[in-house]
């Protein structure tokens, strides 16, 4: 009896700290849903920075770089001087902006949701959808459009990071759609929103094509340059040539033509009796000599060369008369 009071003992102490464990579980999970509900209905600088964070994921997951296809709470200045700080700007080609605002309120949105009374939800869902629109009236009062260095397009795009309080609101009140067009905003949602980031991003692929085809012509435009310049002084290279060719032949004529070519006469100083230490080239004195002193030397040395043909001439059969 003594062995099962202690075991019994043990059992029951291990018991109470497992629910003093519990107990404190569920102390923390309350203050965290507590928090998490304030956040949702009051803490509007939670839900703001929020929003934002979701606008910059989505920026991020199109492909876009910050502070080169993006900026986030640019400063601009309007004609009075007073600054103003979009939440998201995105850089387009050519110098435009695109404006991304993001709105959260969800407060209303979650009583509506929650409320045990239908009176009570429609209620909710009318302020839910009076926030809507303040913010749309807000974003409008701005106009960003008015800003200095901005060239944004005619909208301004209004974020709402969650879906279904996005489609409650326009739902509750149809007319908030056509309210917003006519005010130039245009409410977007994650689903809605990146399709427009991703099309961004391929408008700076498209321009970094673009530029590149540019970079690509004027390369081209400077080697036809270039290639011109270089015909040119080829051309004249030629004409050098030729002009460099003409007078070669003319002096080789004056050297090794004629019968009174410039080489047979000073060849002809060895049979004066000039003594030289050093004989002209055999093939210029050789290509200086007539035919028929070609055929004297010839016999001299005993032997008879072939005769030179022109293009009409043919050797003739040695049997024939």
């Amino acid at each position: 009896m003594d062995e099962v009071h202690k075991n019994d003992v043990e059992l029951s102490g291990g018991l109470r700290q497992q629910l003093e464990s519990l107990s404190k579980m569920n102390q923390s999970l309350q203050n965290e849903a507590g928090n998490l509900a304030k956040a949702l209905r009051g803490e509007k600088k939670t839900l703001g920075n929020w929003g934002e964070v979701q606008v910059e994921k989505l920026l991020e997951f199109a492909g876009l770089k910050k502070d080169r296809e993006y900026g986030r709470e640019d400063n601009f200045k309007d004609g009075e001087g007073s600054n103003f700080r979009p939440d998201f700007v995105l850089y387009l080609p050519e110098g435009r902006h695109m404006i991304v605002d993001s709105k959260v309120s969800l407060g209303d949105y979650i009583d509506s949701v929650n409320a045990d009374d239908r009176a009570d939800s429609e209620a909710a869902m009318g302020r839910h959808v009076a926030c809507v629109r303040k913010h749309i009236n807000e974003l409008s009062d701005k106009d960003y459009t008015k800003l200095e260095n901005m060239k944004s397009p005619d909208f301004v795009f209004m974020f709402m990071p969650i879906e279904t309080a996005y489609l409650a609101a326009f739902e509750a009140d149809p007319s908030l759609f056509e309210e917003a067009y006519s005010k130039k905003i245009a409410v977007v949602t994650p689903n809605t929103l990146l399709p427009i980031l991703r099309t961004v991003a391929s408008l700076w692929q498209i321009d970094k094509q673009n530029q590149s085809t540019l970079k690509l012509a004027d390369q081209a435009g400077k080697i036809h340059s270039k290639l011109a310049v270089f015909a040119e002084t080829f051309k004249k290279v030629e004409q050098q040539l030729e002009t460099a060719m003409g007078s070669y032949q003319k002096a080789k004529n004056q050297l090794v033509d004629g019968r009174g070519n410039l080489v047979r006469l000073v060849d002809g100083f060895r049979d004066l009796g000039v003594k030289t230490t050093k004989a002209l080239p055999a093939d210029l004195v050789e290509e200086s000599m007539s035919d028929a002193e070609l055929l004297e030397a010839a016999d001299e040395d005993g032997e008879v060369p072939a005769p030179a043909l022109s293009g009409n001439e043919s050797i003739e059969d040695p049997q024939e008369p």
